[in-house]
């Protein structure tokens, strides 16, 4: 009968100790590293907020994480393709979130 691995928990905070602790080469199984709760009580700020990755860690932190204040950077604001399902979706009253959608000043000296 096969049974899963064995898992060895840090917490993200502890992250020396646990490459310390793979760095002896003496465990058995998976070393993984967990995020705080603590995550829910402050503000995340995502940049490239609208697009494809951005979006998706926007609704991790949401979702997972209990996150309630997002501030989303995005060339493109709320032009952006999808920003305003996303705004929507992070809105949704079952979810508490309020966001501010930032656009960076772009032209020709910030692009160097």
């Amino acid at each position: 009968m096969l049974r899963p691995l064995p898992v060895t928990t840090f917490d993200v905070r502890r992250a020396p100790a646990a490459l310390r602790y793979l760095s002896q080469a003496r465990h058995v199984g998976k070393v993984v590293m967990s995020m705080p709760d603590a995550w829910a009580a402050g503000t995340v700020l995502i940049t490239g907020g609208t697009g494809m990755a951005g979006s998706a860690l926007a609704r991790h932190v949401v979702t997972r994480h209990g996150v309630r204040q997002l501030v989303l950077v995005s060339r493109r604001g709320p032009d952006a393709p999808g920003a305003e399902e996303l705004v929507a979706e992070l809105t949704r009253p079952a979810r508490r979130c309020t966001w501010s959608l930032v656009m960076p000043p772009i032209g020709p000296r910030w692009q160097r």
